[in-house]
């Protein structure tokens, strides 16, 4: 596979990767940043307004990560679900059994700007599943298989909106009611895992703007 690297957004570059060190979720590109994502296939995903998360295990020990860091001191606990999240994760003996070379990667649906009914509050969304030995993003449906073959549940998969060619019309037509929170899904989330290119839309910046901005 031929891989045009000035693309390659949401992972750090592999010469970076580091098999024992923190590795952050990395920035996803507003739509706008990168509207010739739509000149191939995509998938889409719902976006969640959760805390990042991430979960990994190294020479046997199961770490859990915010954002920016591993959650492995007190002081590190600056909201109160982190808490949750750790507890739910060192719980789940599923992980145990993840390679070293994998960081699962999730929103934490603890409150935030945006509230979940109950059954998807406190709850770990799988977002990504990362291999640091290629260093890519494995395909949603093979990481769905993947942490499913290793006995890690208690995950919630996101539903695929969306697979395949999509026109911005289409796209925006996406942006509707929520299947995880009463209203309007809070955006989408576009991933073509060939060339490792991720976008979002919001789904307040199409009602505040129109239309037009993204039809153009």
């Amino acid at each position: 596979m031929n891989w045009d690297i000035t693309i390659l957004l949401p992972y750090p570059p592999k010469e970076m990767a580091d098999k024992t060190h923190f590795v952050k979720y990395q920035r996803i590109p507003h739509f706008d940043e990168v509207p010739r994502i739509l000149d191939n296939p995509v998938e889409v995903y719902e976006k969640i307004d959760g805390g990042n998360v991430q979960v990994r295990k190294i020479d046997g020990r199961i770490l859990c990560g915010s954002r920016a860091h591993f959650l492995t001191k007190e002081k590190l606990f600056n909201q109160q679900w982190f808490k949750d999240f750790q507890k739910w994760a060192l719980g789940n003996s599923g992980f145990y059994n993840l390679p070293d070379n994998l960081i699962v990667y999730g929103e934490w649906t603890a409150r935030h700007t945006l509230s979940y009914k109950p059954e998807f509050t406190d709850r770990f969304f799988m977002i990504d599943v990362l291999d640091l030995n290629p260093n890519l993003f494995v395909p949603y449906s093979d990481s769905k298989q993947i942490l499913s073959d290793l006995g890690i549940d208690d995950l919630i998969y996101l539903k695929t909106l969306s697979k395949g060619k999509i026109s911005r019309e289409q796209l925006v037509k996406l942006l509707g009611e929520s299947e995880y929170r009463y209203g309007d899904r809070e955006g989408l989330v576009l991933k073509n895992y060939d060339s490792q290119e991720f976008a979002k839309l919001w789904t307040s910046s199409v009602r505040k703007k129109g239309l037009s901005v993204f039809l153009i």
